[in-house]
């Protein structure tokens, strides 16, 4: 057995026959690695974690590195994904060590904030704590509102690219886009992803639409899809709903808003007949550098009227002449990134003035698959 240690290119078809053993096994369809060709990549090889034995992967914790942007700070983020344990090697122990050697080996590259997709005790123990809320809601095609006529919906083609990353450069909360992200959005169109554009005639690019139908993640069977990433101006939602019904044969589809993030968004597809509810995302995310972190967006807690300050690994919640030092990392994620409606039942006992003054998260972009993680 070797390990932990770091991926070398010549593991990749291993490590990716694991990856599709434990994510994709047959008869369900796909290839982690043609859906995943960033972090599953030769060239994202050295953030790659691994076990091997006899030369093949039999343990994997993956890592893309990537920045978010949300109200001008710019933050360093280690996106975690693929992880997995071929079944004959679990409860050994080896996920807990390679999690523990990707977190340390992001804090060695200065990374803030480490988004995951789940809650298993394997990142909760290590102080991973939910994002939310998120709105899950299905559009009903059918009954969605007249499209606007000042917007013309056509299908993505490569060539929009530059068009399309201009369009993301402009959202207040993303994920940094650069060379990689094309590549993505391919993955994605070659497993039933669709690209909608709208343009206003007179300012050109104005939103863009990103869903699937069949994915083998995403699902969308039964007439319905999944949304996947959606960029731009609310008020074309029903020229790019009303495109996909009538080219793709659609009668719904499936979109989640961290609500955090885009609040413009979940009203527009309410009042498109959307039905869903509230509930906390299984996205968590690990604080990996809290002075840092505080360091970055403390400036903007401070303009709402919020102090933050780091002392002894604590965090110093500030507003109205109240005060909180909170040491748990659990509830320094609830007060940083959730909604005062969903904190837990001792944060919830804060003063009034806390709880008013630190109601809305602060906003990051939404850590699903596709365009936006690895």
């Amino acid at each position: 057995m070797e390990g932990p240690c770091t991926a070398r290119p010549e593991d990749l078809p291993s490590l990716v026959a694991l990856t599709n053993q434990v994510f994709r096994p047959q008869p369900r369809p796909g290839d982690m690695g043609r859906e995943f060709p960033v972090l599953l990549s030769a060239a994202n090889a050295g953030n790659l974690h691994v076990f091997r034995d006899a030369g093949r992967v039999v343990s994997h914790v993956g890592v893309l590195r990537q920045r978010i942007c949300t109200l001008g700070v710019e933050i360093p983020v280690a996106c975690i994904g693929a992880v997995c344990t071929d079944p004959k090697y679990r409860k050994g122990g080896l996920a807990g060590q390679l999690m523990d050697r990707a977190i340390k080996a992001a804090r060695d590259n200065c990374d803030v904030l480490m988004p995951i997709s789940g809650k298993r005790t394997l990142y909760v123990s290590r102080g991973a704590t939910s994002l939310g809320p998120q709105v899950r809601l299905k559009v009903p095609l059918s009954q969605a509102e007249a499209p606007d006529s000042r917007f013309h919906v056509r299908t993505y083609s490569p060539g929009d690219w530059s068009q399309l990353a201009g369009l993301q450069q402009t959202e207040p909360i993303r994920y940094q886009w650069g060379e990689r992200e094309p590549c993505l959005l391919e993955a994605i169109r070659g497993f039933g992803g669709i690209c909608l554009l709208a343009s206003d005639r007179a300012d050109g690019l104005s939103a863009a639409l990103v869903f699937c139908v069949g994915h083998p993640m995403y699902g969308g069977e039964d007439g319905s899809g999944r949304v996947i990433q959606f960029l731009g101006d609310p008020q074309a939602i029903p020229a790019l709903l009303a495109s996909a019904a009538s080219h793709y044969r659609l009668t719904s589809l499936d979109w989640y808003v961290l609500t955090t993030a885009q609040p413009a968004v979940a009203q527009r597809l309410l009042a498109a007949g959307a039905t869903g509810k509230a509930s906390i995302t299984g996205w968590t995310i690990v604080i990996l550098d809290l002075p840092r972190l505080i360091e970055k967006v403390g400036p903007v807690a401070a303009r709402a009227g919020v102090e933050l300050a780091v002392k002894d690994g604590r965090l110093i919640v500030a507003a109205e002449g109240k005060s909180v030092s909170l040491a748990q990392p659990d509830q320094q994620v609830e007060i940083l990134f959730r909604h005062a409606g969903t904190w837990s039942a001792e944060l919830a006992c804060l003063p009034v003035e806390l709880r008013t003054a630190c109601s809305v998260g602060l906003p990051i972009p939404l850590p699903d698959y596709g365009v936006n993680y690895v």
